[in-house]
């Protein structure tokens, strides 16, 4: 060995290996050698020669390599074919693959531009992303690991569970934009640099709906929402309704608002004991469960 760079398992990133030359009579005139994976081969290519020594520099390949040599000494006689051990080299980073998505439960498309200027934001309520086609043409794919972020990129740090070349990472809640980055490392401990995939907004839990309490004025219900609260996409409609206890009916019931409201006012047709309720959801499309109070209308 020459010079070397030492990577893992046995692997090399980089291999020189010099093959000194010697001749005790006519002197070495010229040599000439191959290199091979397998057990000898025909040397063919000219060796430049300095100080009776060259040196061959080994190239990427997935086996073992040897170099074989031969020498002519300036009489014109010819040695045997001579081959050192074997070495694995590899030098090269894996490739990182490509992502999309394994499996998503889709949310609500929330504009959050204008009627005018839409800007639409797709919000996923589950979402699991596969990286596959991980590759290493040399020594092969060893591990990976990734990272999630809200920002531009990230250091992978989290080992990832690598099957047939391919992982999957399931994405949690936020109430920001993530992505995905990740990078491979080979058998030789070459490392790829960090890919990022595309941006998702994910929200995977149900808004809180808070507590509800009631006023009235004369048949007049007036309903309240209060510390009802969302920590990822935010709240997003609202619902009010009561019924009559008595007869099981829903005599009054509002549409579903547009946005957020933490109150509404119902009125009612006939007196009698009611229950009034009132459900939030978030902009994902997630909804709370219904809070309730009763109310004596007379």
């Amino acid at each position: 060995v020459n010079s070397s760079t030492g990577g893992s398992n046995g692997w090399y990133k980089a291999l020189s290996i010099k093959v000194s030359l010697s001749d005790s009579h006519s002197g070495a005139r010229s040599a000439k050698y191959c290199t091979t994976t397998g057990s000898t081969c025909t040397p063919g290519t000219t060796a430049t020669i300095s100080s009776n020594a060259y040196t061959v520099t080994l190239g990427n390949n997935g086996s073992a390599q040897r170099v074989c040599s031969q020498v002519t000494d300036n009489a014109g006689k010819t040695s045997s074919v001579q081959c050192s051990g074997t070495y694995k080299v590899d030098g090269s980073a894996p490739s990182n693959g490509s992502i999309a998505i394994a499996s998503s439960t889709l949310g609500n498309q929330v504009n959050t531009g204008t009627i005018i200027s839409p800007v639409y934001r797709q919000w996923y309520k589950a979402l699991s992303l596969k990286v596959s086609s991980l590759s290493d043409g040399h020594s092969g794919v060893s591990s990976a690991k990734y990272c999630i972020t809200t920002s531009s990129t990230c250091t992978p740090s989290t080992t990832a569970s690598i099957s047939s070349n391919s992982f999957s990472v399931t994405v949690g809640s936020s109430g920001s934009a993530q992505k995905v980055c990740w990078n491979v490392t080979d058998t030789a401990g070459n490392t790829s640099g960090t890919l990022c995939g595309s941006s998702y907004y994910v929200d995977k839990t149900a808004p809180n709906s808070g507590t509800v309490s009631l006023s009235k004025s004369g048949r007049e219900i007036t309903i309240t929402i209060s510390n009802a609260s969302d920590a990822h996409s935010g709240l997003g409609d609202s619902s009010f309704s009561c019924k009559n206890l008595s007869t099981g009916e829903t005599v009054a019931s509002m549409n579903v608002k547009p946005s957020y409201s933490s109150s509404d006012s119902l009125t009612v047709s006939k007196a009698g004991s009611y229950q009034c309720c009132a459900t939030v959801k978030d902009k994902a499309g997630w909804s709370g469960s219904s809070v309730c109070q009763n109310i004596n209308v007379t």
